[in-house]
């Protein structure tokens, strides 16, 4: 129970870690809660496990917002023109189709770290390539984040899923509201809109939807 108090003492620090950290955090808390279990019975840790699950579903929620957050603010000013794709992105949304060990690491914040081979015309998920604009790069390290906090936050599985669908939900609902109903011109000052412009966005959810069908 003292534990418990003192993991709540810092929950407004702990929820705005980064997910290396969290997560390190949690494994570390799992393991001694786990330890105790042999020497004082399963009971006697339920107020540490209740508040570290309690912390880990504000650290996600947290998480969410901010991106969220950025996401809308990036699709504001998105223009809505075609951009290369870093080799690093791509390297992410390959670990997305193909997942192993790796997200046990530091999910996308490592995998942008890594040199490799010039930006590509297209992305591409197993043998069908996109074209794309440059709000998909950050939105697929945000999902990549998602894919990583799922693979080293397994209690918080179905929650991660929820949230990265909802991510997922809206860039579909503002693409649609900027680019067929043009708000964009407004918001990013286009001109106008043109059939490159609803060809792009079309690309960018067939994209999302090879991606996570």
């Amino acid at each position: 129970q003292r534990c418990g108090r003192l993991l709540a003492v810092r929950e407004k620090q702990t929820v705005h870690l980064s997910l290396v950290d969290f997560s390190a955090l949690f494994d570390a808390t799992v393991e001694f809660a786990n330890a105790t279990d042999r020497v004082c019975g399963r009971q006697r840790r339920q107020t540490l496990r209740a508040t570290l699950l309690a912390q880990a579903k504000g650290f996600l929620e947290t998480l969410h917002v901010s991106n969220a957050g950025k996401l809308n603010a990036l699709l504001d000013q998105e223009q809505w023109k075609q951009v290369d794709v870093p080799s690093p992105v791509q390297a992410m949304v390959n670990q997305c189709v193909r997942p192993n060990e790796n997200w046990r690491g530091a999910g996308a914040a490592s995998m942008l770290q890594e040199e490799g081979a010039p930006p590509a015309k297209t992305i591409s998920v197993d043998s069908e390539r996109f074209f794309v604009v440059g709000v998909m790069v950050p939105l697929v390290k945000m999902l990549c984040d998602y894919l990583s906090c799922a693979a080293q936050l397994p209690a918080l599985g179905a929650e991660v899923v929820q949230r990265l669908l909802d991510l997922i939900k809206t860039f579909n609902d503002r693409s649609y509201q900027l680019v067929l109903f043009a708000r964009a011109m407004q918001s990013a000052g286009l001109k106008t809109i043109t059939s490159k412009h609803l060809s792009l966005a079309a690309q960018c959810l067939s994209f999302l939807d090879a991606l996570v069908p």
